[in-house]
């Protein structure tokens, strides 16, 4: 591993709706390979985009240089951008609440608490790093960016 250079996965780019609409797409693309060559392989494609598609963050303290990125069938799409340094990673909570309706005008509002993770950087600038409902699972997914950053991680939870 290359001590220079950091690759942070945060999260799937396509929510879990998604996710099943591309076990339709593979299921329907390995399927139709038999029958009709053409659009088997088309479908199969998406599905796969689908599959591998995250977001994340790159760095390299070599050249100094970080880049957010969107990746879909592992081709990462971001602009590199140059920083001076890191300042924090800190981790802030919210509240993401959703109302599921039992009838038509009626329902029920289910809340969660999720921790999200940021990175200032000395310029004042603000990244997004990571996101879970458990905080214990963020810290460790954190792990090496503190690491290679040489920095705690600042809970503003507590």
């Amino acid at each position: 591993m290359n001590s220079d250079r950091i690759n942070l996965k945060s999260e799937q780019l396509f929510p879990f709706q998604f996710q099943l609409i591309g076990v339709v797409l593979l299921i329907g693309g390995i399927a139709s390979i038999p029958v009709s060559p053409y659009p088997g392989p088309f479908m199969l494609v998406f599905a796969l985009g689908i599959f591998t598609s995250y977001r994340g963050i790159q760095f390299n303290r070599s050249t100094k240089l970080y880049r957010s990125y969107n990746s879909i069938l592992f081709l990462k799409f971001g602009k590199w951008r140059e920083y001076d340094a890191i300042e924090m990673i800190y981790i802030n909570s919210s509240t993401v609440s959703q109302k599921i309706y039992t009838r038509v005008t009626e329902g029920t509002v289910s809340g969660n608490v999720e921790y999200n993770a940021y990175l200032q950087f000395r310029n004042g600038a603000k990244e997004f790093l990571a996101t879970n409902k458990d905080k214990n699972k963020l810290f460790a997914k954190l792990a090496p960016m503190s690491e290679f950053s040489h920095l705690e991680i600042v809970d503003n939870t507590v």
